[in-house]
Parts: structure tokens; sequence; C-alpha cells
């Protein structure tokens, strides 16, 4: 079933280094014990992989299943050259099947952040050059809807793509090494060869894809090897669309990594190319808060005064930020306001206010399980000043509910849900004291 010995002598040939062996080692053992305890004697199946892929623990899962992938393709190159053994082909079924998957993930993914533009946005002045407004809008439209034709191809022949989740970085990269001339981009080929988001793809046959698909959906680029000093691209259909795709992306801090882009940039949000004059806020706030429900944008209308009276300025994303010290984060999920906050020293210091949180938020502090804390192999394991160490640990939370002693960690950072504006400005009261933010002077 599995050849650890023959794996091991593959291991030592490839001249693979202590820690890597000894973690591929571990990783053979692991599956040896998944496909015994499965009742699994003879052929490996691509069930079998995905169940052994799929780990237990929520604990670093996407670092397990990303080490357990690593040991699945590496073993499958050590069965190459075992004759009989068809594990090769099996993996080989296996990781064309997670592509799919990965595929339609982030097909789906990518067309869910793709607001579109309302019909009559103002344009920047800046960028009505060649177009009137209407012009502009309809083709910024024109280049949501190319975006989305491409996720929409991506997901229905993924393996033509390749490596399909770099499309939009090359998208951008077309621009932010380019010039721009009535509805066709000039690109600088030494510039964007070097380019990071570019270079990552360290396969010039893994670009040929990316750029064969464009070319299947329309676009005409014109030039592209990779020892080219230059290429371009236009757009057959909409060649406008081209020209909303230089203004947009030209509004992109291209200092920033590409992670610290967030879903409005990749989901091509018209805010950035807005006129200013139209917008309340800064274009990303704007961009951000267009993905919230229309309950939580009313409550970051408050929560954003809130930071402002107290002297904290926009620091992207959805953040404020005055010196070291955040505000209060806010968030969303399945439709559920939320934040994250520990209260440590607050305890202490205004138990009574602290008592009227817990009230309003029983299952967040756990109230029905009095006395619990780390548990005892923790490296923030709970000690008081007068115990025998001595120490106190810094994250330790101790108060007094109903009579009963009750210990915390404050590294667990307590999550609220399901809030309304009230428990939100109930919440900050008590942020507030906690992190010693005053209004200033």
């Amino acid at each position: 079933m599995l050849n650890k010995q023959g794996y091991y002598g593959y291991l030592v040939s490839k001249k693979r280094n202590e820690k890597v062996m000894g973690e591929r080692m571990w990783r053979i053992d692991e599956f040896f014990a998944f496909l015994t305890k499965n009742s699994v004697a003879d052929e490996i199946t691509v069930d079998n992989i995905i169940n052994f892929i799929r780990p237990q623990s929520r604990t670093n899962r996407g670092g397990e299943i990303s080490s357990r992938n690593d040991f699945i393709a590496d073993y499958a190159e050590f069965a190459k050259s075992e004759e009989a053994d068809s594990f090769a082909e099996t993996a080989s079924n296996y990781f064309r099947w997670l592509h799919e998957i990965n595929a339609a993930e982030f097909a789906d993914t990518r067309i869910k952040s793709i607001l579109l533009a309302p019909k009559n946005f103002k344009v920047n002045p800046k960028h009505l050059i060649n177009l009137t407004n209407d012009e502009f809008v309809a083709a910024f439209t024109d280049l949501q809807q190319t975006i989305i034709a491409i996720m929409q191809d991506i997901k229905k022949s993924p393996h033509e793509w390749g490596n399909f989740n770099g499309i939009v970085h090359i998208l951008f990269a077309f621009v932010m090494d380019g010039t721009h001339h009535d509805g066709t981009i000039t690109v600088n080929a030494k510039k964007f060869f070097a380019r990071g988001i570019v270079k990552r793809f360290n396969k010039y046959d893994t670009l040929v894809k990316l750029v064969n698909g464009l070319k299947n959906l329309g676009f005409h680029i014109e030039g592209y090897h990779k020892k080219a000093e230059e290429f371009t691209v236009t757009h057959l259909d909409t060649p406008a669309a081209i020209t909303a795709l230089y203004a947009f992306v030209s509004e992109v801090d291209s200092a920033k990594q590409d992670w610290e882009w967030g879903e409005p940039l990749k989901g091509f949000t018209y805010r950035l190319v807005e006129d200013p004059a139209a917008q309340k806020y800064e274009s990303l706030y704007h961009a951000f808060m267009d993905y919230d429900s229309p309950r939580l944008q009313e409550i970051r209308t408050w929560w954003r005064a809130e930071a402002e009276k107290y002297g904290f300025s926009y620091a992207g994303w959805m953040n404020f930020t005055k010196g070291s010290k955040k505000f209060l984060p806010l968030g969303e999920e399945g439709g559920s306001i939320s934040t994250k906050a520990s209260f440590i020293k607050v305890w202490e210091t205004h138990p009574e206010k602290m008592l009227k949180l817990a009230d309003r938020f029983p299952k967040v502090f756990n109230l029905d399980k009095p006395d619990m804390c780390c548990k005892t192999d923790s490296p923030h394991q709970f000690a008081d000043s007068s115990e025998a160490s001595g120490k106190r640990c810094a994250f330790r939370m101790k108060f007094t509910y109903n009579g009963e002693t009750y210990r915390r960690c404050g590294l667990e950072n307590f999550k609220f849900r399901d809030l309304d504006l009230d428990d939100v400005k109930a919440i900050l009261e008590m942020y507030l004291i906690e992190n010693k933010i005053k209004k200033p002077l």
C-alpha cells in the first residue's frame, strides 16, 4: 500500500534536509494510520486522499491542509518510479479535482465581490479626457462585466487558465507598467516581468496560459513574449473598457502589497473613479462600506463619528488609529454584526460597569463556568501575585459576579455577536476605559 522504506530512500536521493525528511516521514506514518483506521488494505482512492487531507482540528487548519497536500504531491513523485504503484495517477486525479474546486470557489468569490456601478455615478473629472461621463460609466460597467466573464470562464475551464489566482494581478500589472492612449495600453515588458506580482509566476508557461485566457475573451495582446521590449493590450469588442481599466488601476496605491488591496479593489469598485466631491468620506472607506448591510452602515456612521471625536484617523480598510491605539473594530458575518474586545484591567477598575456588560452578554463571559481559565500547560496560565511563583500573567482577568470568582484569559479576544447600536455603545464605553482612550483637550 505505502512503501515507507522506499520513500525514505527517495528523500535521501533528493538530498532533502533533516527537517523536511522528519516532517515527510511523520506524514507517511500519519497517512498509513489513517488508511489502516479506514480499512484501506489495497488500492488508495481519490476519496481516501480527500478525507485524509481534511484535518479534524481547526487549529492551524490551513497549514495542515497545505502540509498534507505537499506530502501527497511528493509521495506521488516517488510513486512514479514504482512500476506497480498506481498512486501517482490517483494523486494526479486528486489534484485535478482540487484545482476545479479551488477555481469554482475563487471565481464565485471574485464575482460576488463585484458590485456593479450605478448607472449614473459622477466620474472624477480627471478621468474624463476622451469620454463623456455617460461614456465612462458605460465603459466601466463593461469592464466589470468583462471581469465577471473572465471568472465565469475560469470556473468553466480551470485547467486551461492554470494558476488563475493571478489574473487580477496581471491586469493590474499591465497598467502599472504601461502607458495609455485611446484604448490601448503599451506595456514596458521588462518592468512588467520584473514586477513582484508577476515574478511570483516562476514559469513563463503559467503566464502564457493567463494571457491566452484573456485573448479568448476578447483581449488583443500583441507582441507579448519574454524577450519583448514592449507589448500592447486592447479589447476588440469594448476598447473603452481598457480606458476604464487604466483609470481605475491608476488610483491603486502600487506601493502597497497586493494583499492590502482588499475586496473593493479586486472587485473593481467604482468608488475609486468616482468624483471625490460626491463622496462624504474617503473613497476606500466608501468602497468597503458598500459591502456592509444597511444596518451596519447606519451603525458605522455613528461609530466613525465617535472615532473622530476621540482623535482617531482613518487608516485603511475599516480601521481607525491614534498612534499605537486602535479604535473598537466592527465587522459582519452572515448578517450578524460583531466585534472583538479584550477586557483585562477594567474588571478591577470599574467592576460595577463591567457587571452591566456581563449581564448584557452572559455567553461571552461564560458566566455559567466560574473559575475557568487557561489549561495548565498554557504559557499564559493564570497566576496571582500572592501565589508561590510571585508572578502574575499580564493577560489575566479576575472578577466576582453574584458571589462567584471568575478567571479568564484576556488573549481570548471575546467576540460579541448579533449587535445593535445600543450594544455597540455599551461595549465601546468599556473599551475606551480599558484602553485609556480620552477625547483630545
